[in-house]
């Protein structure tokens, strides 16, 4: 068995519903001589997660437990230590969370992950991907706690005249004789209709670009930021699923930087209270009888 170092959260094995399983929290000293210490405060976490285990539940967590031991010896794991760590593990693998704060030390071994501790820091560590549809073109952004940039995209793919061409949708016209040589068109459907089957064409364009091209590869959340009618016709058509449900209803190029990341921090603090607090109820029907409510995560 080996241990991967990871961003990614939550992971998919939190969800693998295998029991019980190993959460432990080490609080680091990253300054000589102090760090030293950090391998033995592993070393008695360790212990107190074995003895938490009853006799038949820790044959099957042999290989965890050799791996533990390796980790504990190893001085490059050590070396590159942050202010904590979160070490997760079942019967069949383990990841590690380098967090960049610090944590209470702490051993867990329960019927689900307990990650209260990782909490405000992903909270505050996401990456997303901000979508600005306008009929006729769209810009790209990648935001985070830090801040929001563009993305460049060229554009024969985020505008429609680049995407249509000339297969934008021309007047339908018939033609009727109005006696000798002359002739009166008649226009079919009118300049309305024109225009929505080609706001069509091109929002389709839009979401399988962004789908293909940034969503799947990422996988992080999309924030779509437009009006109120450009959301809703999107919203119809699109298959990403990491596009979220809250939008920004306003017009995007009447937004500077500095507003947009702040609407945008808004809608990913919303998303993780609501993700936040679907997991707590899982968790605390899980562990309210062993840490007390008092212990768990407050939403607000």
């Amino acid at each position: 068995m080996n241990y991967q170092i990871i961003k990614e959260f939550p992971h998919p094995m939190m969800e693998k519903g295998k029991r019980p399983v190993i959460s432990i929290y080490v609080d680091t000293n990253i300054k000589k001589p102090d760090r030293l210490e950090n391998p033995i405060r592993f070393k008695n976490l360790v212990k107190e997660a074995q003895a938490s285990l009853k006799d038949k539940e820790f044959k099957g967590f042999k290989d965890l437990f050799s791996l533990f031991k390796e980790m504990e010896e190893d001085a490059l794991f050590w070396e590159g230590a942050t202010e904590s760590l979160a070490i997760l593990g079942d019967e069949e693998e383990c990841i590690v969370y380098k967090l960049p704060v610090n944590v209470k030390s702490l051993a867990i071994v329960s019927d689900s992950y307990y990650i209260k501790p990782m909490l405000r820091s992903f909270q505050s560590y996401g990456h997303y991907h901000v979508l600005g549809l306008n009929r006729d073109n769209f810009i790209l952004f990648e935001a985070d706690r830090d801040g929001i940039h563009g993305i460049p995209v060229d554009e024969k793919d985020s505008t429609m005249e680049g995407v249509l061409g000339t297969e934008k949708t021309a007047p339908h016209l018939s033609v009727a004789s109005i006696g000798g040589d002359q002739s009166m068109y008649h226009g079919h459907g009118g300049a309305k209709d024109e225009r929505k089957v080609d706001q069509e064409k091109f929002f389709r364009h839009v979401d399988a670009f962004i789908l293909e091209n940034y969503s799947k590869p990422y996988k992080i959340p999309l924030i779509l930021v437009g009006l109120d009618e450009h959301q809703g016709e999107f919203r119809k058509l699109t298959k990403n699923k990491y596009l979220i449900n809250e939008g920004i209803k306003v017009d995007v190029d009447s937004q500077d930087k500095k507003s947009l990341h702040e609407k945008v921090q808004n809608v990913m603090k919303e998303l993780f209270k609501k993700e936040l607090k679907e997991r707590m109820d899982i968790f605390s029907e899980a562990h309210a009888k062993d840490l007390g409510s008092d212990d768990l995560v407050q939403i607000g």
